[in-house]
């Protein structure tokens, strides 16, 4: 989401940031999940999103017209992760397949600076009292 919102990359966009996040390479829009690539069960690769929907009314019969990468870990999260990006056609057929290597995680050694703290008021609190005119016995805190 950080590199759509940086206008760094003319190619790379951002359709919708929610948890539901479809990005576009150009103007093609894509998803992406943690799942198995030869056995997929999740939403955001089976189910085409709301974005996803406008492109696929130009589908060609064969063609890929939704896309999905595919973070793969492996069975059980152990492997070394690698990245399948997944083409589908207008019925959910795989059209095209582009398996990555292994991918390398970069880690910073040393120390990082850390984020400025920001100063945050003391709450008031009160005590609590019972309203006499409620039955109910509700009580409202005091400020």
């Amino acid at each position: 989401m950080s590199e759509a919102a940086s206008g760094e990359h003319q190619w790379l966009g951002l359709c919708n940031g929610g948890n539901d996040l479809v990005f576009t390479i150009g103007d093609v829009p894509c998803r992406f999940s943690n799942d198995d690539p030869s056995n997929p069960s999740k939403d955001a690769v089976l189910t085409p999103n709301r974005y996803q929907l406008d492109f696929m009314e130009f589908a060609v019969p064969g063609e890929p017209v939704r896309f999905c990468f595919i973070i793969d870990r492996g069975y059980n999260g152990a492997a070394e992760p690698r990245v399948e990006f997944l083409g589908f056609t207008g019925t959910n057929e795989v059209a095209c397949r582009w398996v990555s290597d292994t991918v390398r995680v970069l880690r910073l050694e040393g120390t990082q600076p850390l984020a400025p703290s920001v100063p945050v008021a003391k709450p008031q609190v009160g005590p609590k009292r019972r309203d006499s005119d409620e039955g109910d016995g509700a009580a409202e805190a005091v400020q």
